[in-house]
Order: structure tokens, then sequence, then C-alpha cells
């Protein structure tokens, strides 16, 4: 049982929330009772069943949004029966677009927006991610190639969806590719009609007469032979392609991913310039400086799971920068908050920086093995 009162005015009603100054949130759970069944009634119970999947997502991709927050954007965006591929890309091309706007608004219109778990470019991007690869899957299936739809599903739902290889299909896709070109089967066609010989020369006629006319005898021509041969070339370089293709997609996003990830730590360890650069003691500063930090060490958090999921070898090394990094950076910091605001532009220089040995230790190491894994 929840205590509530109703406000002097206006719609909704105080809820206790002790995590925020006021100590009361005001919100309209009334109307949201009413708006949830509704919508599990005119989605014929797909919107219920895509917030449940959304839940396992939000779960394995380090929590970036609460569950309210996921099912506000589902009224936004699920309002008739569909397909649960077809929900799930509708959730996450809509939830995306909100994102980037900003947080998302109370659906009751009573409350404040809805705050995140995490820095909102970063939840940004994983709505981003987890979009393409519902593309994907969905394009894989139409395809026909459900090995390489069902890998792609388990980028974004690893627990209830296992993984497969589709190395296979699409080994199998170039064939097709190849043979419906038309190139070996024509030219396979028009080498075995010819015929095997074309009269006398004046010099070495007869050699040449018996020579086309033994391999005709015998069944099977050199003609013959390369036609079979040059589709088999034609696959293996087509093959070679893309996997040339697949290696450069890789690198350039796990270089992006790996840059973003020492960036944070980068940020982070600048922390006591800001906090000593301060340019006066107030609680707004105060609580812009620690919500900061706070974002840091989030953004931080999220790039160690996904490096667990993106290339588990280099998690560990990156594991060990963050903590030295908030070891070293973290008695800064303490020792920034104890100087008195700085106020004039002399004061800007601190003469002496920092100490970053430990960190540009632990960094050279954990860059060392990024270069690695590319």
């Amino acid at each position: 049982m929840l205590t509530a009162l109703p406000p002097p005015s206006g719609r909704g009603l105080h809820i206790p929330n002790s995590k925020i100054a006021d100590q009361w949130d005001r919100a309209d759970p009334i109307t949201h009772t009413r708006m949830v069944p509704q919508a599990i009634e005119d989605t014929e119970v797909v919107f219920a069943r895509t917030v449940r999947l959304l839940k396992h997502w939000n779960g394995t991709h380090s929590k970036p949004m609460c569950s309210w927050n996921n099912k506000a954007l589902c009224l936004g965006c699920l309002d008739e029966p569909m397909p649960l591929v077809n929900a799930l890309r509708a959730f996450f091309t809509y939830a995306a677009d909100e994102i980037d706007k900003g947080p998302t608004p109370d659906p009751a219109g009573v409350a404040g927006p809805i705050p995140l778990n995490m820095p909102r470019r970063d939840v940004h991007k994983q709505l981003s991610t987890a979009k393409e690869y519902i593309d994907l899957a969905i394009e894989h299936e139409k395809a026909g190639r459900p090995l390489s739809a069902q890998h792609a599903l388990h980028q974004v739902l690893p627990e209830l969806v296992l993984d497969a290889d589709g190395t296979q299909e699409e080994a199998a896709r170039l064939v097709r590719t190849i043979l419906t070109g038309g190139t070996a089967a024509s030219g396979l066609g028009r080498l075995t009609s010819c015929p095997s010989g074309t009269g006398s020369r004046r010099h070495g006629g007869t050699r040449s007469n018996f020579t086309a006319a033994q391999a005709t005898d015998g069944g099977w021509t050199w003609a013959q032979t390369a036609a079979l041969i040059v589709p088999f070339i034609a696959l293996f370089g087509a093959f070679l392609t893309y996997a040339l293709n697949q290696r450069a997609v890789r690198k350039e996003r796990r270089a992006k991913t790996f840059a973003e990830a020492l960036t944070a730590v980068e940020e982070y360890l600048e922390m006591p310039y800001r906090i000593r650069r301060r340019p006066k003691s107030s609680s707004a500063v105060r609580q812009q400086l620690t919500d900061e930090v706070s974002g840091l060490l989030a953004r931080m958090a999220f790039h160690q799971a996904w490096l667990q999921i993106e290339a588990s070898e280099v998690a560990g090394p990156y594991a060990t920068l963050v903590a030295t990094a908030r070891a070293e950076a973290g008695a800064q910091m303490s020792l920034a908050w104890q100087q008195p605001p700085i106020t004039s532009d002399g004061g800007m220089n601190l003469c002496v920086p920092y100490p970053r040995d430990r960190s540009n230790a632990a960094r050279a190491t954990c860059l060392e093995m990024m270069r690695r894994h590319l």
C-alpha cells in the first residue's frame, strides 16, 4: 500500500519520494492505469509482450532506462496489432527519435520528465544500435536467412534468443548470386555445343583434327573444365570481398567504441581541474559538478558493460584503467573541493598539474590491448 495525498489544485496525487529534495512526487497513477490496459486491448496484447521483451533488453544492456520510461514510449508508438519484431522496430525507432529530442514526458501530462539512468547520448546510442540489429534481422528473415536473423536478434535479446552462425547462409547467398547471374551457365552451354574440329590446315591439320577427336571421344574438354572453374573463382572472390568488408566494418565499429570509452575516462581525469577552477561556492555549482561526475561514472560503467559484449579481451584492461582513474582522480577531487574558488583570471593557471602517472600507465596498457583487437 502506498500513501498519496491530493494536491491543493489540479490533477494527480502527491506520492512520497525520499530521493528528491521536495520529498514528494506529483503524478497521476489513476490515468496511467487506464492508459496501459487500453493499449494492451488496442494492440491485442502486443503492447504487454513488447514491454516484457524490452525488460529483458534493458536488463542485459546496463539498464539505460527505467521500466516506466519504456512503457511511456510504447504508449506513443504501439496502438494496433502487429508482429512482435515489428513492434520492437517501431519502439526502437520511435524511442531513439524521442530520446534524441529530450527526456520522455509524462503520458498523463502531470509529472515531470522521466529521468534516464545514464547520459542521454549513451541511451540514444543503445536505442539506435538495437534498431539497426532489428532492421537487420527483418532483412535477413525476408531474404530466407533465418540463422543470420537469429544472430542479429541475439544481439538485442541475448538471454531469450540463442546465438547462431550465419556464415554458411551468407556463402550460399553468394553462390546463388553468381549462379543466377547467368555467366557460368551460359558459358558452359556455348562451349559444349562447339564442333570438335574446323577442317585441315596447310601445316599440321591432321594433328589438330586428331587432338579434337580425342577430346570429343573422351566426353570432356579443357574448355568445359575452365567453364566449371570460373564460377568457383568468382565465388571465392565474392566471398573474400565480403569477408574483407565485414572486417573493415567491424574494425571501424570497434575503433569508435574504444575511442568513446577512453574519452569517458579522460573527461573523468579532468574533473579535478574543473572543481579546482570553479568560479564560486554555491549549491548550484556544486550540483552541476557533482552531476557531471555522476554522469561520467555512469558512462564508464556503460562502456565497461559494452566492452564485455563487443570485445571481452579489452574489458579487463579497461576495468583496470577505470579503477585506477577513480582512485587517482577521486583523491584529487577531494583535495580540489577543499581549495577556495578561483575568482580571478590569474588564478586559472594552477602551475602544478595533478599527477596522472598510474592512470597514464593503465591507459597505455589498455590502448595496446585495444590495438591488438581492432
